[in-house]
């Protein structure tokens, strides 16, 4: 089984748990599953262009002090996967989900919303919002 990364810029490791045990549980069924982005601190956050309120940083009025994202990807990307895993993600209660058709990762997330979206052509579409 392949580790979430650490921040890449200074090693901040602060993934919730529940984000680990989801992407443990997936690993399972994708035997190709690598996680790509765990924890981000706001100085590396700000560098990528992240959004301010990312949930891969752990602060934003979160009530844990835990990043809750997590950003995903397969060695070998079938658009078929990415769409089975944004599906295992959602029934495992993530509440933001995104496939990033472009980039060819996909998000998921437990922050106090539900969204899901995906990205093609560098434009946000959305799935699902309530």
């Amino acid at each position: 089984m392949s580790a979430i990364p650490a921040c890449r810029c200074c090693g901040l490791d602060k993934t919730a748990d529940r984000a680990r045990v989801l992407f443990e549980c997936l690993q399972y069924t994708f035997d190709d599953l690598i996680c790509t982005c765990g924890t981000r601190c706001p100085k590396h956050n700000a560098t990528i262009g992240g959004s301010k309120t990312s949930g891969h940083m752990p602060i934003h009025g979160r009530t844990e002090s835990e990043s809750v994202a997590l950003d995903m990807a397969f060695k070998v990307w079938t658009n078929a996967k990415a769409k089975l895993l944004a599906m295992a993600c959602i029934r495992a209660g993530a509440t933001g989900v995104e496939i990033n058709y472009d980039k060819r990762y996909v998000h998921a997330d437990y922050k106090p919303r539900v969204y899901v979206w995906k990205i093609v052509g560098g434009k946000e579409i959305p799935f699902f919002e309530g």
